[in-house]
């Protein structure tokens, strides 16, 4: 009886070791989960930029270069269990840009956005008064979400610029009653996404039309 018993007990132990052998196997081959689960870049009416961050278990350490306009985002473990989500207000100056370094993926993402300084924008000026708002949110699957709102009498058109890989958002003066607009983009790996808002407009006392990239936005890997 005893012997049988003491079978039994070693089967047992032995069934529990392999057990968890293999969920430590398991623990070790899965890939770590993203620490930045999305952000989201804003324009909002006032042209000023803010920047949403979503973090999941994470520390965020930030490092700003003056000179160079561009913020560097260092997210790090934390005993933290709870989604975390925060707005951080970012000045383009002319160009913006961001880094996000995730070190649970060895991951760092990129975003450059060329636009107007924000101190220098006049209120009638016709090269900003078509694009009233927009934002570029990197999902967590990595595909982006580009919202952009536009003023009255503003027809939008969309296009893909083959010769230079970029898409383009076209504003031109028009009759439309839609102002609201939203578009799914997928990113090639190793291919920056490119995005230009391509800005139509009449030269003063001519017929002529000038066409203007502002903003551009560039995202890489």
């Amino acid at each position: 009886m005893k012997t049988l018993k003491t079978i039994s007990i070693t089967i047992l132990c032995c069934v529990l070791f392999f057990s968890c052998d293999t969920e430590n196997a398991e623990l070790i081959e899965s890939p770590n989960s993203a620490l930045l689960e999305t952000y989201t870049l804003n324009k909002d009416g006032f042209g000023a930029y803010s920047l949403e961050l979503k973090i999941n278990n994470a520390d965020v350490n930030e490092v700003y270069d003056e000179e160079t306009n561009k913020k560097e985002f260092f997210f790090t473990p934390s005993e933290k269990t709870v989604l975390d989500k925060f707005t951080k207000d970012v000045f383009v100056g002319e160009k913006l840009q961001l880094s996000f370094e995730d070190s649970n993926t060895n991951k760092t993402g990129f975003i450059t956005v060329y636009d107007d300084d924000i101190k220098f924008l006049s209120k009638g000026s016709t090269d900003t008064n078509k694009l009233k708002s927009y934002s570029i949110k990197q999902n967590k699957d990595e595909t982006f979400e580009l919202e952009f709102k536009v003023n009255n009498n503003v027809e939008v058109s969309f296009a893909y610029n083959s010769d230079n890989e970029t898409y383009e958002v076209h504003l031109k003066e028009g009759d439309s009653d839609v102002a609201k607009f939203k578009r799914d983009l997928e990113k090639e790996d190793g291919k920056p996404l490119k995005i230009d808002f391509v800005n139509y407009n009449y030269a003063s006392k001519s017929s002529t039309v000038e066409t203007r990239r502002k903003p551009r936005i560039i995202i890489n890997d």
